[in-house]
């Protein structure tokens, strides 16, 4: 077995069940979770394009997409709401990395080798996501979320330090628009 088959059976054996758990849907590498509003938490395991059949490489990527801000997006990109918001480079996007992993420098992905590592790594990851990041992500579909964190200037991995004030009153603007769950939209 090729590393990819071996981490692919990791995810689906061992992730799968863990997210499966706190409601998202899908299979590996890629699982979504939907609020009452639409908004999409993406988890991805991303595999390096260089890696080998005796040595893969891979890193998590979290994302949450809102539908205010998605449907936003895809009008001006000329792409369909509904292919944005399952993809997994979100409104807010932050990667995991190893456990071990240190914060300066350059970014590390986990090494996968031989079936025993893909353990490994899809365990680190299970802790990674039941210690912090479920919490954070139900946090961030949560309605008013998004807007809180946007608030906060924290939109995660790859967003320029002024990004926030850029956006932000947009962001609330739309924000603002959004009914409550149990409110019907009015017609339009």
């Amino acid at each position: 077995m090729t590393t990819r088959q071996l981490l692919r059976d990791a995810l689906r054996t061992i992730l799968g069940p863990a997210v499966r758990a706190h409601g998202y849907r899908g299979t590996a590498p890629t699982w979504r979770k939907e609020s009452e509003l639409g908004d999409v938490a993406v988890i991805n395991m991303q595999m390096s394009a260089y890696g080998s059949a005796w040595d893969s490489s891979c890193v998590v990527n979290l994302s949450v997409e809102v539908v205010p801000w998605a449907e936003m997006t895809a009008a001006r990109m000329g792409i369909g709401t509904r292919q944005l918001l399952h993809s997994p480079g979100g409104l807010w996007h932050r990667r995991l990395t190893p456990s071990e992993a240190s914060d300066d420098g350059p970014e590390q992905w986990w090494s996968v080798t031989d079936e025993a590592s893909a353990r490994f790594v899809v365990e680190d990851v299970v802790a990674q996501l039941e210690d912090r990041w479920f919490g954070v992500l139900d946090d961030l579909l949560a309605p008013g979320g998004m807007l809180r964190q946007v608030r906060s200037g924290d939109l995660g991995y790859g967003h320029v330090a002024d990004w926030q004030e850029h956006f932000a009153e947009e962001i609330e603007m739309l924000e603002r628009e959004r009914p409550e769950p149990d409110t019907p939209r009015a017609p339009q």
